[in-house]
């Protein structure tokens, strides 16, 4: 199973996070511009030029908290505040998880979350699956809260 880490950034305007992780350079950059926030997602062999670059956003704000490679694609998981392209937003803050493949073309993102602020900090990619883990302060569907932040983890 391959997993990724936690990213954390002090946010201010044009402050960008960067990781490189595994044989190939993987940079995840969140930009918090002077209208929006943005989101950053590039896949590179060498520092620069990059093979490819994808940023996506809302008109609220927007995080990337980790990011995932298989031979399946590449893995992304977040927060936003808004509702992305095809996406509802449960309300507040929901996580979500996007799929690129291997050519940087988008194939699917699922956003989630309850009522309350929901985050997805981690993501993990087997051959059985794409795992995230975050936090709710709600009840995710077919789930019960227990009060406060619950913790989560879905396939």
């Amino acid at each position: 199973m391959q997993q990724a880490t936690r990213i954390k950034s002090n946010v201010t305007q044009r402050n960008y996070s960067r990781i490189w992780r595994l044989t190939m350079a993987f940079v995840v950059a969140w930009s918090l511009l002077a209208l929006s926030p943005h989101q950053v997602t590039s896949v590179s062999s060498s520092p620069a030029p990059f093979e490819w670059l994808r940023q996506y956003g809302t008109p609220l704000h927007d995080w990337t908290e980790s990011i995932a490679v298989a031979p399946s694609g590449v893995y992304v998981a977040g927060i936003t505040a808004g509702i992305l392209p095809g996406q509802t937003n449960a309300g507040n803050t929901d996580a979500y998880v996007r799929k690129y493949n291997n050519n940087g073309n988008e194939l699917w993102t699922r956003q989630f979350g309850t009522g309350g602020g929901d985050e997805g900090f981690g993501i993990a990619v087997d051959a059985s699956g794409v795992y995230i883990a975050g936090h709710v302060e709600g009840a995710l569907p077919g789930q019960t809260h227990a009060g406060g932040r619950d913790v989560f983890v879905r396939k």
